[in-house]
């Protein structure tokens, strides 16, 4: 049951893209707060690192890169 969860979460967190932002938030929270950790306690810690950097995405959003001939 724990496996289809986290692979869920992570599907979840790869089409994120598409949620709405405010849902976004908070799926990503919970994702860090809570199913990244149970993912690392069950010894699958590639699992949990890409739920932790998915969500970091959405968390905390780098901004794009300025080009270095814009004005």
């Amino acid at each position: 049951m724990l496996a289809i969860r986290l692979a869920d979460r992570l599907h979840n967190m790869c089409t994120i893209a598409f949620v709405a932002p405010t849902r976004r938030y908070r799926v990503a929270r919970e994702t860090v707060d809570v199913i990244a950790p149970l993912a690392r306690a069950a010894g699958l810690t590639d699992v949990s690192q890409e739920l932790h950097d998915l969500s970091s995405g959405v968390l905390q959003p780098h901004p794009p890169p300025r080009s270095p001939h814009a004005r």
